[in-house]
């Protein structure tokens, strides 16, 4: 099935949701395909939270390097401008529009997106928007899953990771220093990959659920 998805886009909200999906978006750049990744904000940082002032070019930076690492080519990758903790509602229709656009230009074979079934409500945003927008656009629609945003979704796609790919996973985690305030992301998310492909007898994976696939 993978070898088959020439043109990927991976829609999240912030600048460390692609760490989800970050072995996958690897093993398809390995293979050959053109991945993209589109992001509607930079993640806040402790400080931000704080109400006090963060640097946006730390948060940018750290954004740029697990692209890097990924390895999705700078001209297939897109920040947009929303502010940190701001509240994704208001832009509901910007979000819409920029999603029909990059559709609409790049017509990818797959987009790998957040689910509108996660609690975050910025995640959940730009699952609906991007749902909503990619029906009949789009051949297969991916839904990513985070382990601690409960999402009722039942997982139907393992995508086996090799050696280098769970490394890749590991260096775009500890990429995003600024987040650490936050959860042991190396710890969890690289356990949910051990843990996810013995359920299928593989060493890791990255499990999703597939919205819609036309073939």
């Amino acid at each position: 099935m993978l070898d088959k998805w020439k043109k990927v886009v991976f829609f999240g909200a912030h600048t460390d949701d692609e760490m989800v999906c970050a072995g996958t978006l690897h093993r398809l750049v390995r293979m050959g395909s053109e991945v993209h990744v589109v992001t509607f904000s930079c993640a806040a940082t402790k400080e931000d939270r704080q109400g006090k002032s963060y640097s946006f070019q730390n948060i940018v930076g750290e954004w740029i390097t697990s692209l890097d690492l990924i390895g999705v080519t700078i001209q297939n990758r897109i920040l947009h401008t929303l502010r940190p903790s701001c509240d994704f509602q208001p832009h509901r229709q910007r979000i819409c529009q920029n999603i029909y656009d990059y559709v609409e230009k790049h017509k990818p074979d797959v987009v790998f997106t957040l689910s509108p079934n996660d609690e975050n409500t910025a995640h959940s945003i730009v699952g609906v928007e991007s749902e909503r927008v990619m029906r009949g656009r789009v051949p297969t629609i991916v839904r990513c899953q985070f382990p601690w945003n409960i999402d009722t979704g039942l997982a139907n796609l393992f995508v086996t990771l090799s050696e280098e790919d769970l490394e890749v996973k590991r260096k775009v985690i500890n990429a995003y220093q600024s987040q650490k305030f936050r959860y042991d992301y190396e710890t969890m998310l690289l356990n949910y990959a051990i843990a996810d492909g013995l359920s299928v007898k593989a060493p890791a994976v990255e499990k999703f659920q597939i919205m819609r696939s036309v073939v």
